[in-house]
């Protein structure tokens, strides 16, 4: 007869095993879907990273064909430089050219833009600036000179374009006395006869320099006295004096005896 127990032990173990059983397959299926999960998070990444660096390969690749592509094109251009029968066709070719060495250097391009860019600004605040400072600048009122008259004194500017009334030709000293002196004649004569067709015309004549008055030396010269030294000393404005076709003061301070014959002064009407 077999016993009890056993015979229970027996029926009931299977039923004590389904749920550790059932138990260990649900950690194992839970573990499993959780690895899973994670692979399947992960695998994007990685084609994506994967496919960024291919990019940027394919990128890097595509300059430096085309880098290698100009360099080419630029020999190409310079050997047909050297083949050139027009300079039509030169100036075509080194347009290419210039364009090429352009493309090869964009960066250096960027660069040196803004420089140009300040350096005109710069020329254009240096310009506004000294504008700015000629307009604040008091403006002086220009100097009034009278026409010369006779028994003027000083120095005073004298136009080198011929006065109207003046009919002595242009350069010589007689013409010069005239453009300071209009009172003179332009009937006159050369210069050594000025002193006798003055006295001729009522003006008085005499040895004694007096600012104002015409000196005339008997070996054929005029000028026209501005100031007088005691010691006898004068100064003049004359023309043709060494070869010089205009009106200056050229000698200064002189003494006018004896460097041109006699010596003769004539003196305006008052």
């Amino acid at each position: 007869m077999k016993s009890p127990v056993s015979h229970l032990s027996k029926k009931l173990t299977p039923i004590f095993t389904f749920p550790m059983l059932l138990q260990s397959s649900e950690v194992i299926t839970s573990s499993n879907v959780v690895h899973a999960d994670e692979q399947k998070t992960n695998e994007p990444v990685k084609v994506e990273n994967k496919e960024v660096k291919i990019d940027k390969v394919d990128n890097t690749q595509e300059e430096k064909l085309k880098v290698e592509k100009l360099k080419q094109e630029k020999l190409r251009v310079n050997e047909r430089l050297k083949q050139v029968t027009s300079k039509e066709e030169e100036i075509s070719l080194k347009t290419q050219k210039l364009n090429i060495e352009l493309s090869l250097k964009p960066s250096k391009i960027k660069t040196e833009e803004p420089k140009v860019v300040k350096e005109v600004k710069v020329k254009k605040e240096e310009k506004a600036k000294v504008a700015t400072q000629v307009a604040s600048q008091p403006q002086q009122a220009p100097v009034q000179v009278a026409t010369p008259q006779a028994g003027s004194v000083g120095q005073t500017p004298i136009s080198q374009a011929t006065n109207p009334g003046n009919l002595y030709g242009h350069g010589w000293c007689t013409w010069g006395v005239k453009q300071v002196a209009p009172w003179v004649g332009n009937d006159w004569g050369n210069a050594y006869q000025w002193a006798a067709s003055a006295a001729a015309q009522g003006f008085k004549t005499g040895s004694t320099p007096v600012p104002g008055s015409v000196i005339v030396w008997s070996g054929n010269h005029v000028a026209y006295v501005t100031d007088v030294r005691e010691d006898g000393m004068i100064q003049v404005l004359e023309a043709n004096f060494n070869g010089n076709r205009y009106v200056d003061n050229f000698r200064g301070w002189f003494n006018p005896n004896g460097i041109q014959g006699n010596v003769t002064y004539i003196y305006p009407k008052s």
